[in-house]
């Protein structure tokens, strides 16, 4: 059974996660305009890889807090999914060609630090609460 603490701690990880996101999509559109040639189609398949990897951790965080074990398999299930993304956000562009791969791989990369720490510090709590 999930206790206040929980409860609220969840909140605050989905309203991160929902700041992290508005911050990597700014940071992305920002740094895209200030690189040579503005590759704005780039940065945009950047953002929607780095969207879907927010998005599925701020469900699968909620999905752990929520269950009465540690939740390791929501925690699974995210990196699978998040790997499909970067692969997806990867490979397509660079078998298309035309798409400035640095810009791409960067938005995901930032997208990824911040829900690799806002989901270790959601074990920490799950872990001091059981």
């Amino acid at each position: 059974m999930k206790t206040l603490k929980t409860r609220e701690y969840a909140h605050r990880v989905r309203s991160g996660l929902q700041w992290a996101l508005a911050i990597v999509v700014v940071g992305g559109l920002i740094a895209t305009l200030l690189l040579p040639g503005r590759p704005i189609s780039s940065a945009l398949i950047g953002i929607a890889a780095a969207t879907v990897i927010i998005e599925v951790s701020a469900f699968s965080i909620s999905k752990m807090v929520d269950s009465d074990d540690l939740g390791i398999g929501w925690v699974i299930a995210d990196y699978l999914i998040k790997i499909a993304a970067i692969a997806l956000a990867i490979l397509i562009p660079k078998s298309v060609g035309g798409f400035n791969l640095p810009v791409i791989a960067a938005i995901v990369v930032a997208s990824i630090v911040v829900t690799l720490v806002i989901q270790l510090r959601s074990m920490q709590v799950k872990l001091e609460e059981s």
